[in-house]
């Protein structure tokens, strides 16, 4: 059964998350989202924009960027 996952307010005050862009930051937040139990995500990047941004514009590369910030 799927888990339903907050975000703290310390995610905010993190100065790691603070060092990467917005959009960034919201993918990471998404990607909790469609994570498993052990944190494990399907690492296509189409698939995954085409979840976390269904509605949006975005080219893929600039998603990527955004998951790249993140490593």
């Amino acid at each position: 059964m799927p888990r339903i996952r907050t975000i703290k307010p310390q995610f905010w005050d993190d100065i790691k998350i603070s060092k990467v862009c917005r959009d960034a930051r919201l993918t990471f937040i998404a990607m909790w989202n469609f994570a498993d139990d052990n944190g494990v995500i399907i690492a296509d990047t189409i698939w995954l924009k085409s979840k976390v941004f269904p509605y949006d514009s975005i080219q893929v590369q600039q998603f990527e960027k955004w998951v790249n910030e993140l490593k």
